[in-house]
This record gives structure tokens, C-alpha cells and sequence, in this order.
């Protein structure tokens, strides 16, 4: 449970930054989501009450953070997470750089079609949503993605919420 509290720890620090400094960015720039960084990286390491757990508050931080509605952050990250784990993708740790933006952006776009079919579904045709962000947003995840790996596991390192063999093949970013 250390694992899940540090995880919404540093998804709130980077949720909240983002949020804040999106004021001062133009609207086809807003388009970063903490979720599928989540996604990433638990769907790897975390077991699966975890990732259930994860997902669900990390969700209810995003959701009432962007001002989308609760729980479909949480919905989307967790139909995702179990479409990842059940077709096995994560079977072996990803470490090289451009395979880790391979798969951040391949999970980035998954996860922003999956939100907005579910926002369209919840919100009946009601949905403010940029084409930007199918363009944009993978690819700055994709980038941000190095940034929060490398923050998630020193910091999980730190607090002792990670022994050295569960990611022994990551030691090229650590």
C-alpha cells in the first residue's frame, strides 16, 4: 500500500503542476493527463489490487484536478490496465528509452481514445475535446514520461516501497 500512497503522491505534485501552469498556455497545448504515465508503470511493477487501488485515486485526483467528470479517468485507466495485462504486453520490463516512448505513447493514445468514448457515452455528445491532444499529448507523455519514471522510482527506492530485484532490469534509468 506504501507503493499506492507514493504513486498518488507524485501523480497529485505532477497533476497539480500541470493543471496550474496550463493557464498560461494556449488551449491546444493543454494537453498532458498524469493517467497514462500511471498506466505505464504500474501496469509493470504493481500487483493487481494495487493497480486497482492506484488507478482509482489517482483517477479521483486527475478527474477533480481537470474539471472532467469523477471517475472517468479511473474507468478509462482501469479498462486499459486490464486490456494491457491480459494480452501479456508487459512481460518483461521495458528499459530502453525509445521502446519506453514506444509504449508511453502507444498507452497515451489508447487511454485519450478510451476517455473520450467513455466521456461521450457519460456525457451524451457534450464533450470539449481538441484533436490537439491526439496529436500533442502522446508525444508529451512520451517525453514527460523519463521525468516521472525516474522521480516514481527514486522516490519508491527511497521509502523502501521497492526492493532492488523487482526491477533489477531497470537499472538503466535508475
Amino acid at each position: 500500500m506504501k507503493r499506492v500512497i507514493i504513486c498518488l503522491f507524485l501523480s497529485f505534485i505532477f497533476v497539480s503542476f500541470w493543471q496550474s501552469s496550463s493557464v498560461f498556455l494556449p488551449s491546444s497545448l493543454n494537453v498532458f493527463l498524469v493517467m497514462p504515465l500511471v498506466i505505464f508503470f504500474v501496469v509493470q511493477f504493481f500487483k493487481p489490487l494495487e493497480i486497482i487501488f492506484s488507478f482509482l485515486l489517482i483517477g479521483l485526483i486527475t478527474d477533480s484536478l481537470s474539471g472532467s467528470m469523477i471517475g472517468i479517468s479511473s474507468l478509462s485507466a482501469l479498462f486499459l490496465a486490464f486490456i494491457l495485462r491480459t494480452a501479456n504486453i508487459f512481460s518483461s520490463r521495458v528499459v530502453k528509452p525509445f521502446i519506453m516512448f514506444f509504449y508511453v505513447v502507444t498507452c497515451s493514445l489508447l487511454y485519450r481514445v478510451s476517455f473520450l468514448l467513455l466521456q461521450l457515452f457519460f456525457a451524451g455528445g457534450k464533450v470539449n475535446y481538441s484533436i490537439a491532444s491526439f496529436f500533442l499529448g502522446p508525444m508529451l507523455d512520451g517525453l514527460v514520461n523519463f521525468l516521472f519514471f525516474y522521480l516514481l522510482v527514486k522516490s519508491l527506492l527511497l521509502f523502501k516501497a521497492f526492493e532492488q530485484y523487482e526491477f533489477s532490469k531497470t537499472t538503466v534509468l535508475v
